[in-house]
């Protein structure tokens, strides 16, 4: 009997020592942790559609989490915890088929990345090295929205779903300009320096996205008429804008939409309209000098009768 129980102990210090057993113990731990984390997640919130309606009403000036269609931001860059945000969102692009789709996710991303970075500034109790990272961060999504949809072969005259995108992006891309346009104005002069750089990459972006998948030069500028006329902007900033990173021929079908938005305010960012009219006007002069040159050789004529 004894020598059976010293078998049965050495058999036991044999399985608590092979390698196999503390392998299968790590790999339950790994699990475990990613469970947690993923718990946290959800808790801490990781932004999303919107599931109920902010309670927050939004003035003119700032946009609401509804208008984008999110979710409100509760965990903020800066937090200990953000990662798991950041990571989350890894893993939501990496499981999603299809550059429209992944396209279409990004975009969400861009604008739960502007609402954090609109708290931040509302909040005002992160360091500006917070605040510029959070901005190139934002800016970097839109990047990656550029690069899902150069991938797209389909454009919006021939696939729904792509004109669906349009419609909605163009709409959302307003909004955000109008709220970089706003922080803009909150932050300090180095903040406001990387925030006028992400302005002027969005609108890059813009333009690009929009030649790339609409075919129609009329249909850019009729889809930021009505993105501005559904956010309720009569600012014409925004619309010369969003003209400014347009090719000459886009160009023209954007000063054709604003003259017929009586409510919008016109301004001229580039003097292009004033040269536009500065050369009718010297047309019109040109053409009031010919009947001048008849009268004047008339003079003549009766000198020559004197």
């Amino acid at each position: 009997m004894e020598v059976l129980y010293k078998r049965a102990q050495r058999r036991n210090s044999l399985i608590l020592l092979n390698p196999a057993n503390n392998q299968v113990k790590n790999m339950k731990n790994i699990s475990k942790f990613f469970v947690m984390a993923s718990i946290a997640v959800l808790v801490l919130g990781i932004g999303g559609p919107v599931l109920a309606q902010d309670s927050t009403a939004s003035t003119p000036e700032q946009v609401s989490a509804q208008e984008l269609g999110v979710s409100s931001p509760t965990m903020l860059p800066g937090n200990f915890f953000y990662f798991l945000k950041d990571w989350s969102r890894g893993l939501q692009s990496f499981f999603s088929f299809g550059n429209l789709k992944k396209a279409e996710l990004q975009q969400q991303f861009a604008n739960e990345r502007l609402l954090e970075l609109q708290k931040l500034v509302n909040e005002g109790t992160v360091s500006q090295d917070v605040l510029d990272r959070a901005t190139e961060k934002y800016s970097q999504t839109m990047d990656k929205i550029k690069a899902n949809t150069d991938k797209i072969k389909d454009t919006a005259e021939n696939d729904k779903d792509v004109n669906s995108f349009l419609e909605k992006f163009a709409n959302q891309q307003v909004l955000q300009e109008r709220i970089l346009q706003r922080l803009q104005n909150q932050v300090s002069e180095d903040t406001a320096q990387k925030i006028e750089q992400a302005r002027e990459r969005h609108m890059e972006r813009f333009g690009e996205v929009m030649q790339k998948l609409e075919t129609n030069k009329e249909m850019i500028a009729e889809r930021v008429q009505s993105a501005l006329q559904n956010a309720g902007e009569e600012n014409g900033e925004i619309m010369n804008r969003f003209r400014q990173n347009m090719p000459d021929d886009v160009k023209g079908e954007f000063n054709r939409v604003r003259n017929n938005m009586p409510n919008i305010e016109t301004e001229n960012t580039d003097g292009e309209d004033e040269n536009e009219d500065d050369d009718s006007n010297d047309d019109t002069s040109d053409s009031e000098e010919t009947p001048g040159n008849g009268s004047g050789s008339g003079q003549n004529n009766s000198a020559g009768k004197k």
